[in-house]
């Protein structure tokens, strides 16, 4: 019988948490925590190669590097997200100063990034260029997913 990918995440994502929760009871802040996954699966979303490593499990710096990632139908190589400012407390994970970039990108994006566990609510906020913001949000409630975007003078043309 074979697993959806969803129901793999969501397992990898458990026993993450599992792992950090008991790691912390230990006393292990300061430590760092490293987490390899090979393929994350969805219609919409594809990873591969996806590398987590956070500096202490409540607050320093977080890095995640995708070796493959396609969104829709948009692919990308070499993708890193690393956030100088990340903290996890309260079921509420942030990074309040990343950069995102990518393969070819002249120069790294900032943004910034919260998830709320118990709600399941993500808010992303990227800034291409002095003005521009992209917002977007998705949260679950019950089985049903929302998701929002808002585009502040968005330069589509790039």
């Amino acid at each position: 019988m074979r697993h959806s990918a969803r129901g793999r995440l969501h397992s990898a994502l458990r026993y993450l948490l599992l792992a950090a929760t008991a790691w912390s009871a230990a006393g292990a802040h300061g430590q760092q925590i490293e987490l390899t996954l090979d393929v994350i699966e969805h219609p919409m979303v594809s990873a591969r190669q996806v590398r987590l490593k956070i500096d202490g499990l409540a607050a320093g710096q977080a890095t995640v590097r995708i070796g493959a990632l396609r969104v829709a139908q948009r692919k990308f190589t070499d993708v890193r997200v690393h956030c100088r400012d990340y903290r996890w407390q309260g079921g509420r994970i942030e990074c309040r100063r990343g950069e995102l970039s990518a393969a070819g990108q002249k120069a790294p994006l900032p943004v910034r990034f919260s998830y709320a566990l118990p709600t399941q609510a993500l808010e992303v906020v990227l800034q291409p260029q002095a003005g521009e913001r992209w917002t977007i949000g998705a949260s679950r409630r019950g089985g049903e997913v929302r998701a929002d975007v808002v585009l502040e003078n968005a330069d589509l043309t790039r």
